[in-house]
């Protein structure tokens, strides 16, 4: 099994974003103003590695990524309508592209959760959750784009199971995961 990075994820989400919205993610030059409002979109998995896969996003980028899916104007109030479950989708992408470089084998099987989102989050949240140092912030076409994966088990790193998170690498004050 390939080493589980955080570079995997970004890769998984460059590739997905490059192929599904016709966007690009770049580190940022510089740091970027928090969303004002925005979601958090979840994805489980489990097989021979089990984790999550985060991706915080702001309304304005969640209703471009709608609207590129779609082929309309991102001021379209169907990209408005859609924007949550276009970010599911991204994220449901992630996780498919993320699986395929954590494969060893033809024979490894994953199953993957449906994407759940929390909304409504704030700047205040967004703070919080990007202090974290599991978390990446990257720069998709000038809006900021939170990710993060968690590990809760792997035949590689044995030492995740039976940790008092659950997960590898430091977990936020506030619970995100409680929804």
């Amino acid at each position: 099994m390939p080493k589980i990075t955080n570079d995997l994820l970004i890769e998984a989400l460059t590739e997905a974003l490059e192929t599904t919205a016709f966007m690009m993610a770049l580190p940022p030059e510089e740091e970027m103003p928090s969303p004002t409002q925005g979601v958090l979109v979840r994805i489980d998995f489990n097989g021979p590695v089990s984790g999550t896969v985060e991706l915080w996003t702001g309304s304005e980028f969640s209703q471009m990524i709608a609207a590129n899916i779609m082929g309309i104007e991102p001021d379209d109030e169907e990209a408005q309508t859609k924007s949550i479950d276009a970010v599911k989708e991204l994220v449901n992408i992630i996780g498919g592209v993320l699986l395929t470089k954590l494969t060893d084998s033809p024979s490894d099987m994953f199953n993957l959760t449906v994407p759940r989102a929390q909304e409504h989050l704030n700047s205040e949240a967004w703070e919080e959750y990007i202090a974290q140092d599991d978390v990446t912030v990257l720069d998709v076409e000038g809006f900021p784009v939170a990710t993060r994966l968690l590990i809760t088990a792997s035949a590689n790193l044995p030492e995740t199971i039976g940790s008092p998170s659950g997960c590898v690498g430091k977990t936020p004050e506030s619970d995100l995961r409680k929804e």
